[in-house]
């Protein structure tokens, strides 16, 4: 992440509802960046508890990260956004220690 004293961009922030991604949105609009986030699903989420405050700042995207469908959907969406950062916290994993993080 940029130092606190540089300027603001535009973060895609996959996973945000909750966890790290979550806390990751939190930080980026408390810095001054714009943020699209995407959650699961389309119920309220704690992103969506951010909305208001943040106006103008945040949009929430509905993803499932292994939906392509719904890969392509929202690639169709954001066709004329320009992001500063994709960070992915979207994913699942199992109890297989052995499984690379490509595998999850």
């Amino acid at each position: 992440m940029r130092n606190e004293s540089s300027t603001s961009g535009s973060v895609l922030l996959v996973g945000a509802s909750r966890g790290l991604g979550y806390g990751v949105a939190v930080e980026f609009l408390r810095r001054g960046w714009d943020v699209t986030g995407t959650v699961r699903g389309h119920g309220q989420t704690q992103l969506h508890e951010l909305v208001e405050e943040h106006a103008g700042r945040l949009a929430i995207e509905s993803l499932d990260i292994i939906d392509r469908l719904q890969i392509q959907a929202l690639r169709g969406r954001l066709a004329d956004r320009c992001f500063d950062v994709l960070f992915v916290s979207a994913g699942t994993g199992d109890q297989n220690q052995d499984q690379t993080i490509e595998e999850v």
